[in-house]
Protein backbone atom coordinates (compact mmCIF):
# COMPACT_ATOMS: atom_id res chain seq x y z
CA UNK A 1 0.00 0.00 0.00
CA UNK A 2 2.81 2.31 0.73
CA UNK A 3 4.42 2.03 -2.72
CA UNK A 4 0.97 2.28 -4.47
CA UNK A 5 0.69 5.51 -2.18
CA UNK A 6 3.73 7.03 -3.00
CA UNK A 7 3.44 6.66 -6.93
CA UNK A 8 -0.12 7.91 -6.40
CA UNK A 9 0.40 10.99 -4.29
CA UNK A 10 0.30 11.48 -0.68
CA UNK A 11 -1.70 15.02 -2.01
CA UNK A 12 -4.34 12.77 -3.57
CA UNK A 13 -5.36 11.07 0.05
CA UNK A 14 -8.71 12.21 2.07
CA UNK A 15 -7.79 14.05 4.74
CA UNK A 16 -10.09 12.69 8.09
CA UNK A 17 -9.96 13.30 11.43
CA UNK A 18 -10.09 9.80 13.97
CA UNK A 19 -13.45 9.12 15.10
CA UNK A 20 -13.77 7.74 18.65
CA UNK A 21 -12.70 8.64 22.34
CA UNK A 22 -9.02 8.78 23.15
CA UNK A 23 -8.05 5.28 25.30
CA UNK A 24 -7.28 6.43 28.94
CA UNK A 25 -3.66 6.18 30.01
CA UNK A 26 -2.46 3.40 31.46
CA UNK A 27 -0.32 4.20 34.87
CA UNK A 28 2.70 2.75 35.10
CA UNK A 29 3.18 2.94 39.12
CA UNK A 30 6.97 2.26 39.42
CA UNK A 31 7.78 4.94 37.22
CA UNK A 32 5.12 7.20 38.64
CA UNK A 33 7.21 6.68 42.36
CA UNK A 34 10.47 6.95 40.15
CA UNK A 35 9.98 9.99 38.75
CA UNK A 36 7.79 11.69 42.06
CA UNK A 37 11.03 10.86 44.11
CA UNK A 38 13.92 12.22 41.27
CA UNK A 39 11.48 15.56 41.39
CA UNK A 40 11.34 15.65 45.52
CA UNK A 41 15.17 15.22 45.41
CA UNK A 42 15.56 18.06 42.85
CA UNK A 43 13.28 20.45 44.34
CA UNK A 44 14.63 20.32 47.66
CA UNK A 45 18.38 21.23 46.13
CA UNK A 46 19.62 17.93 45.09
CA UNK A 47 21.85 17.38 42.08
CA UNK A 48 21.35 13.92 40.22
CA UNK A 49 23.98 12.02 39.11
CA UNK A 50 24.10 9.43 36.04
CA UNK A 51 26.98 7.17 36.51
CA UNK A 52 28.04 3.96 34.54
CA UNK A 53 26.15 0.80 34.81
CA UNK A 54 29.68 -0.97 34.27
CA UNK A 55 32.84 -1.26 36.62
CA UNK A 56 36.35 -2.16 37.52
CA UNK A 57 35.95 -4.28 40.61
CA UNK A 58 39.68 -3.91 41.03
CA UNK A 59 39.53 -0.51 41.07
CA UNK A 60 36.10 -0.07 43.43
CA UNK A 61 37.70 -2.58 45.87
CA UNK A 62 34.68 -4.73 45.65
CA UNK A 63 33.91 -8.71 44.89
CA UNK A 64 33.53 -9.28 41.12
CA UNK A 65 29.66 -9.26 40.29
CA UNK A 66 28.20 -10.39 37.27
CA UNK A 67 30.71 -10.37 34.70
CA UNK A 68 30.27 -9.21 31.20
CA UNK A 69 30.62 -12.05 28.37
CA UNK A 70 31.82 -9.37 26.04
CA UNK A 71 33.32 -5.85 27.69
CA UNK A 72 34.50 -3.17 25.72
CA UNK A 73 36.88 -2.15 27.65
CA UNK A 74 39.50 -4.37 30.12
CA UNK A 75 38.17 -1.78 32.83
CA UNK A 76 34.67 -1.79 32.07
CA UNK A 77 34.49 -5.93 32.89
CA UNK A 78 31.28 -6.37 35.51
CA UNK A 79 28.17 -5.13 36.38
CA UNK A 80 27.94 -2.76 39.22
CA UNK A 81 26.66 -3.79 42.97
CA UNK A 82 26.91 -0.29 44.76
CA UNK A 83 25.95 2.88 43.27
CA UNK A 84 28.39 5.21 46.14
CA UNK A 85 31.93 4.27 43.71
CA UNK A 86 30.27 6.01 41.06
CA UNK A 87 28.47 8.46 42.98
CA UNK A 88 31.65 8.97 45.14
CA UNK A 89 33.92 9.53 41.89
CA UNK A 90 31.16 11.84 40.70
CA UNK A 91 31.81 14.15 44.65
CA UNK A 92 35.27 13.88 44.09
CA UNK A 93 35.62 15.36 40.43
CA UNK A 94 33.28 18.08 42.00
CA UNK A 95 34.22 18.75 45.99
CA UNK A 96 36.61 21.41 44.87
CA UNK A 97 34.01 23.94 43.43
CA UNK A 98 31.94 23.41 45.87
CA UNK A 99 32.45 21.98 49.46
CA UNK A 100 28.42 21.71 50.39
CA UNK A 101 27.33 18.65 47.68
CA UNK A 102 24.06 17.04 48.06
CA UNK A 103 23.92 14.26 45.24
CA UNK A 104 21.72 11.40 44.46
CA UNK A 105 21.47 9.03 41.93
CA UNK A 106 18.57 6.58 41.48
CA UNK A 107 19.43 3.74 39.32
CA UNK A 108 19.80 -0.23 39.24
CA UNK A 109 22.04 -2.47 40.87
CA UNK A 110 22.53 -5.80 39.95
CA UNK A 111 23.47 -8.58 42.37
CA UNK A 112 24.68 -11.92 41.04
CA UNK A 113 21.98 -14.89 40.81
CA UNK A 114 21.26 -18.03 39.04
CA UNK A 115 20.76 -17.76 35.30
CA UNK A 116 20.40 -13.78 34.88
CA UNK A 117 21.19 -11.22 37.66
CA UNK A 118 18.81 -9.67 39.94
CA UNK A 119 18.60 -6.32 39.34
CA UNK A 120 17.53 -3.82 42.29
CA UNK A 121 16.13 -0.16 42.04
CA UNK A 122 18.68 1.91 44.48
CA UNK A 123 19.26 5.21 45.85
CA UNK A 124 21.99 6.55 46.12
CA UNK A 125 22.47 9.66 48.65
CA UNK A 126 25.94 11.86 49.10
CA UNK A 127 25.71 14.87 51.46
CA UNK A 128 29.06 17.04 52.10
CA UNK A 129 30.11 20.13 54.10
CA UNK A 130 27.90 20.98 56.69
CA UNK A 131 28.11 19.42 60.56
CA UNK A 132 27.70 15.66 60.84
CA UNK A 133 24.13 16.72 63.00
CA UNK A 134 22.99 19.16 60.36
CA UNK A 135 23.43 16.67 57.68
CA UNK A 136 21.32 14.07 59.48
CA UNK A 137 18.74 16.42 60.64
CA UNK A 138 18.57 17.10 57.09
CA UNK A 139 18.78 13.53 55.76
CA UNK A 140 15.98 12.46 58.48
CA UNK A 141 13.46 15.14 57.11
CA UNK A 142 14.44 14.53 53.33
CA UNK A 143 13.68 10.80 53.86
CA UNK A 144 10.81 11.42 55.94
CA UNK A 145 9.23 13.45 52.82
CA UNK A 146 10.28 10.69 50.92
CA UNK A 147 8.73 8.36 52.89
CA UNK A 148 4.89 10.72 52.50
CA UNK A 149 5.15 10.64 49.13
CA UNK A 150 5.19 7.10 48.59
CA UNK A 151 2.32 6.70 51.03
CA UNK A 152 4.75 4.78 53.16
CA UNK A 153 4.78 5.20 57.30
CA UNK A 154 8.28 6.57 58.49
CA UNK A 155 7.26 3.54 61.74
CA UNK A 156 7.32 0.64 59.23
CA UNK A 157 10.54 1.73 57.67
CA UNK A 158 13.52 -0.69 58.73
CA UNK A 159 17.15 0.24 59.78
CA UNK A 160 19.94 -1.84 59.55
CA UNK A 161 23.84 -1.40 59.72
CA UNK A 162 25.57 -0.58 56.58
CA UNK A 163 27.89 -2.91 54.62
CA UNK A 164 31.61 -2.73 54.95
CA UNK A 165 33.26 -1.44 52.53
CA UNK A 166 35.66 1.10 51.24
CA UNK A 167 33.44 3.66 51.11
CA UNK A 168 31.16 3.20 53.75
CA UNK A 169 31.39 5.79 56.89
CA UNK A 170 31.30 3.29 60.12
CA UNK A 171 27.90 4.66 60.86
CA UNK A 172 26.69 4.14 57.85
CA UNK A 173 22.60 2.38 57.35
CA UNK A 174 20.92 0.73 54.82
CA UNK A 175 17.43 1.75 54.23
Amino acid sequence: IEEFVRMVGYDSLPVSLPIGTIPNQLINRHYASRWSLKQLLSQSGWWEVVTNSLTDPQADGVEPGVAIANPLSSEWTHLRQSLLPGVLTVARSNIRWQSNLQLFELSNVYMPAKGLPNEQQTLALLLTGDSAERNLMQLKGLLQAMFGRLGLEAEKVSYRQGKKGPWYAPNAADI
